[in-house]
């Protein structure tokens, strides 16, 4: 039964990597087939080189070294964090209401994945905050062209599609670093229980890790914020908030 939960989990994970990287090559292909005109190709033809063969080039090197960067740390992000989900769920499984001692055994563990959790957060808060941060700023921009079309009529396509893969991903990193508190705090809720059933004697040591487990296992944006549902919600109202304001007050939402 366990085994079958951690394969579905897997599996939308492996569907969603399926996805974005089918997304992202038809974006590339659709790029290829109607290049822009951009001034360096006017240049590089002066020394024989093709246009076409410097717009297929340009398009898979900006691919390659802009999006998939990208791309591969959020699927790294989501990996950890369900990673991270399924040792809290195999902590909280493992503890045993018979016993104080596996009870013990359960705070200690807690506390240990807690500060393993801290220690990654640290290293990639700032890549978190980066990816959000260019995410949000392309997705903001991406609106803006979608309102009107007229601004980039060759490249609509291609933004939209890069809109669907980039704002995609983004929720699923934060919905993924969200369900972390989520199951960490439902499995100390079943403990709690647990403790006040049985009515434990626990050392002062043992107590102290205990509260400090209560406030769960919780991933942030570089320190500044945890990840939340409200944090994903309020992300999300932001960006079209702001994305309606900037084409409201812009002279271009008032041509005839």
């Amino acid at each position: 039964m366990e085994n079958n939960k951690r394969r579905a989990n897997d599996l939308w994970i492996k569907i969603l990597i399926t996805i974005s990287i089918f997304c992202q090559l038809i974006v590339t292909v659709w790029s290829i087939c109607i290049p822009e005109e951009l001034e360096v190709y006017d240049y590089l033809s002066q020394y024989g080189i093709s246009k076409k063969l410097t717009s297929i080039f340009f398009e898979i090197i900006t691919s390659y070294f802009d999006s998939m960067p990208i791309i591969t740390f959020v699927f790294f992000y989501i990996i950890v964090c369900n990673n991270i989900r399924n040792i809290i769920k195999f902590i909280g499984e493992s503890r045993s209401e018979k016993g104080t001692i596996m009870f013990e055994r359960f705070i200690a563990s807690f506390s240990a994945i807690k500060t393993v959790v801290d220690e990654i957060d640290k290293e990639v808060g700032f890549l978190v905050f980066a990816i959000i941060a260019f995410s949000s700023s392309f997705t903001c921009v991406s609106f803006y062209i979608m309102i009107d079309s007229e601004i980039w009529k060759t490249q609509t396509f291609s933004i939209f599609g890069i809109l669907f893969n980039s704002f995609g991903l983004l929720i699923a990193m934060t919905v993924s670093a969200s369900m972390v508190e989520e199951n960490s705090l439902e499995v100390l809720r079943s403990s709690t229980a647990v403790l006040n059933a049985k009515n434990r004697n626990l050392s002062i040591t043992q107590y102290l890790s205990y509260i400090d487990a209560q406030n769960g296992i919780t991933l942030t944006v570089w320190r500044i914020v945890p990840i939340r549902r409200s944090f994903i919600f309020g992300m999300i109202g932001v960006l079209f908030t702001y994305t309606t304001m900037i084409y409201s007050l812009s002279p271009i939402s008032s041509k005839p």
